[in-house]
């Protein structure tokens, strides 16, 4: 196995830690449910987005510069776009309550990709053709 592999494995591992970490402790709060529930939904989805980012961030990192910013940025703008969809789908649902959902979604976003910074592969600062 690769460098890159075993640091890729390390930061899948990471983020899915984190994210059950955060997961497990909105689980042990108590409070009102819609609350919780849309802590919950901006978790899951906070998590599948930082899945989806850091696999197309180091599918694109060996490519050319172009792939590469058009990965990050697309997954950028991919994961505003499920913010807002987010918030369209939860403002009129009883179940979920909107601010529970955003506020997660945008913490552990931020959260996540910060961490999948940490785990580009080697040579990060080095100028690729």
């Amino acid at each position: 196995m690769t460098k890159d592999h075993h640091r890729r494995t390390r930061g899948l591992t990471v983020i899915a830690g984190c994210a059950l970490a955060l997961f497990a402790g909105t689980v042990a709060l108590e409070g009102p449910g819609p609350m919780r529930n849309g802590v919950i939904l901006g978790l899951a989805c906070s998590f599948v987005n930082a899945l989806a980012g850091f696999a197309a961030v180091h599918w694109a990192f060996k490519r050319s510069n172009r792939l590469f910013y058009g990965a990050y940025f697309g997954s950028m703008l991919w994961k505003i776009l499920v913010l807002g969809g987010v918030f369209f789908l939860v403002r009129g649902h009883a179940a979920f309550h909107p601010a529970g959902a955003l506020v997660s979604l945008a913490a552990a976003t931020f959260l996540l990709n910060a961490l999948e910074l940490g785990y580009l592969p080697e040579g990060s600062s080095a100028v690729r053709p």
